[in-house]
């Protein structure tokens, strides 16, 4: 027969609670990436409900300033390439170079 010692009839027990553990672990995982792909599909339903708000904002600008400024400066303005702190910086340069006039009685 095998020696067995108070180690050894502990042992089942250890297993049943190391494979409790392990079940808890897997099941808690599942719950998280479950709760992950549910944020991540609502983040994306999100994003296009936003960008579609965007583009039929950018298109009523769009139709509004088309109204105000000719085609091109609505072009310029509304391209993705202007900045305005280069144009407020172009213009006060030649704003700053008129002399100031002013009235002399």
């Amino acid at each position: 027969m095998y020696y067995q010692t108070k180690n050894m009839l502990l042992l089942p027990a250890k297993m049943v609670l190391l494979m409790f553990g392990f079940l808890v672990v897997v099941v808690t995982h599942a719950r998280l990436v479950e709760v992950i792909s549910r944020l991540d599909f609502l983040w994306r339903r999100q994003v296009k409900t936003d960008l579609k708000h965007t583009e039929f904002i950018q298109d009523m600008n769009r139709r509004l300033l088309a109204h105000i400024l000719p085609d091109h400066v609505v072009n310029h303005f509304l391209s993705r390439d202007w900045r305005p702190d280069v144009s407020f910086i172009v213009n006060r340069l030649l704003f700053y170079h008129y002399p100031i006039i002013t009235k002399t009685i």
